[in-house]
């Protein structure tokens, strides 16, 4: 089915009938006659009528300084790219934005939020792809393959603390978990519970390497004099305390613990921000299931509408497209789909024909998969959907389709974005010990940063996870001393609607709940973002400045509505 402002010989016919009887011959509008007139009431070829004449229209008007074409004929393919415009915004459904986050130069009224299609920095704007997972042979997770997996992190990130601590010039000599020593000392491992039980302030352990340690667990005690916490299993931490062992075990009297790295705040270039010309970047993103709660095919109708409107600089479109839960649950409802190829294949070509729409021609359209898509069986970390592993690694989109790995690193205009599909929070939420636990957001994205992960609570030492992850491809999922986010986007059930959180001077993004399948609010609803540029008074001519994404970032939550 075509969308609600498609061109037909109905709704142009008078505009176009007296454009033909007008001063001037225009052989674009014959041929669309002919052609309208030789398809009779097929759909499909309609469908490609329409598609071709708007392309042909919107090539037309961006071709205006182009002194071979008639400025005349630009008028008119200009006038009947209005028209249809008018009645797309006249047929789209009513909106309700809701402001979750206000930057404070926008509340200053320093800056006012502005959409893609009201910006005039779309040519100056820069999006890269800093890494893509390229296409792997997955690994079985084997015990060995866990326990070395587990081993090598401890090793890594002792080694990055130590040098993180050489570098701030802390005295920090790290020993051995069993010690002999009658003072407080300092000791580096992984936090878990005895038994893999879950976590409790007074159930809480100390794991060493099998290299140093020999791989021994001891209890963590004294907690409950620190006012603030995050602790759960699989994190990496210093722990600073005395030694001491009984009947009962191994113990550490703990007077301070320090998890992961500290890091540093973010920076920007001054050339990467004269990229936003003193206007704000539109960036919105979708939920990309396939399927409604009732196994029904979804309509992205009302969205595609939307985006053609608004003409943000960036949408991200998050799997799972067809999730194997719901395929589990509902077994019987999708085999009467048919074949599921074909839901993805309907999706991409409908989401194709939108990328090319003139106006849209600068908008990047990001696809992101879910380690639960039914087509792409992969384990995190994702290789794109597009891999060379499935069905449409042959196909051809149009180049601002970009298919991104899970997880994956977007830089635009010199800010790093770092993009999973999946949730990093709300696994660690179920088992940790958090002080104060109003806090808990906040803490545990802080521990992404500081455990230097999108997912810190692996390896897993306790299987099945949540998620299947490669062992092997572990630091993969790990940031690097030059890759650590600026903005995470995620999608999370922590909260039922979109949120954001600010912690160490940057943004971590829900941009959707992950909680269920889509249901008809979250169908026609989408997620955006703003970010400011920075004001010139405080730019002056710094090379390098501070990011200062707190004060720029905008959030909202836009639900379509029925007139």
């Amino acid at each position: 089915m075509g969308y609600n402002d498609d061109v037909t010989i109905n709704n142009i016919k008078e505009r176009l009938r007296s454009k033909l009887d007008g001063t001037f011959k225009w052989n674009l509008l014959s041929e669309l006659l002919k052609r309208l007139e030789s398809t009779g009431k097929n759909t499909k070829e309609l469908v490609d009528i329409n598609s071709w004449f708007k392309n042909e229209l919107e090539t037309l008007v961006d071709s205006k300084d182009d002194e071979t074409v008639d400025p005349r004929i630009v008028v008119v393919a200009q006038s009947i790219l209005d028209m249809i415009d008018m009645k797309s915004n006249y047929s789209l459904k009513a909106q309700d934005e809701i402001f979750i986050h206000n930057a404070k130069y926008v509340q200053d009224g320093v800056f006012k939020i502005m959409k893609g299609s009201e910006v005039s920095n779309k040519n100056e704007f820069s999006f890269d792809v800093c890494e893509t997972m390229a296409y792997y042979k997955c690994n079985n997770a084997t015990p060995t393959i866990v326990d070395d997996s587990i081993n090598s992190k401890i090793l890594r990130f002792s080694n990055l603390f130590t040098e993180f601590c050489r570098s701030k010039n802390f005295n920090c000599e790290l020993k051995p978990l069993r010690n002999n020593s009658d003072t407080d000392v300092t000791v580096y491992g992984r936090i878990g519970s005895e038994g893999e039980t879950p976590i409790d302030q007074l159930n809480v352990t100390l794991q060493g390497s099998t290299t140093l340690d020999m791989g021994l667990k001891v209890q963590v005690q004294n907690l409950h004099h620190m006012d603030e916490l995050c602790l759960f299993p699989g994190q990496m931490a210093a722990v600073t305390g005395l030694f001491f062992e009984d009947n009962f075990g191994m113990k550490y009297v703990t007077s301070d613990i320090r998890c992961g790295i500290p890091v540093d705040k973010p920076v920007v270039t001054l050339a990467s921000q004269k990229k936003f010309v003193d206007e704000n970047l539109h960036i919105v993103a979708v939920k990309g299931a396939l399927l409604t709660e009732d196994i029904q095919q979804r309509n992205f109708v009302n969205i595609f509408q939307k985006l053609k409107r608004d003409r943000p600089h960036v949408v991200f479109f998050t799997g799972p497209f067809v999730s194997v839960n719901q395929m589990a649950i509902e077994g019987y409802a999708l085999s009467k789909l048919g074949d599921m190829t074909f839901l993805y294949t309907k999706f991409l070509a409908d989401l194709a024909n939108l990328a090319q729409l003139g106006p849209l021609r600068s908008t990047k359209f990001v696809i992101v998969p879910h380690c639960y898509d039914v087509l792409l069986g992969y384990p995190l970390p994702q290789p794109p959907l597009n891999c060379k592993s499935t069905w449409i690694h042959h196909k051809k989109y149009p180049d601002n389709m970009v298919f991104l790995s899970n997880p994956g690193y977007l830089r635009l205009n010199g800010i790093l974005f770092g993009v999973t599909s999946c949730d990093p929070l709300s696994g660690i939420s179920r088992n940790m010990v958090c002080k104060p636990q109003s806090h808990s957001i906040r803490l545990i994205c802080q521990q992404l940063l500081m455990q230097r992960s999108f997912f810190p609570s692996y390896p897993a030492s306790k299987l099945p996870a949540e998620y299947a992850i490669d062992h092997t491809k572990l630091r993969e999922l790990e940031f690097s001393s030059d890759m650590i986010p600026d903005v995470l986007l995620f999608c999370s059930s922590l909260k039922p609607e979109p949120f954001v959180e600010f912690t160490n001077s940057r943004a971590f993004i829900s941009v959707h709940s992950s909680a269920k399948s889509p249901k008809e609010d979250i169908v026609n609803s989408l997620t955006e973002i703003y970010i400011t540029p920075k004001p010139r008074e405080e730019e002056q001519e710094r090379l390098i400045q501070d990011l200062d994404i707190g004060n720029r970032l905008t959030l909202s939550y836009t639900i379509l509505k029925e007139l």
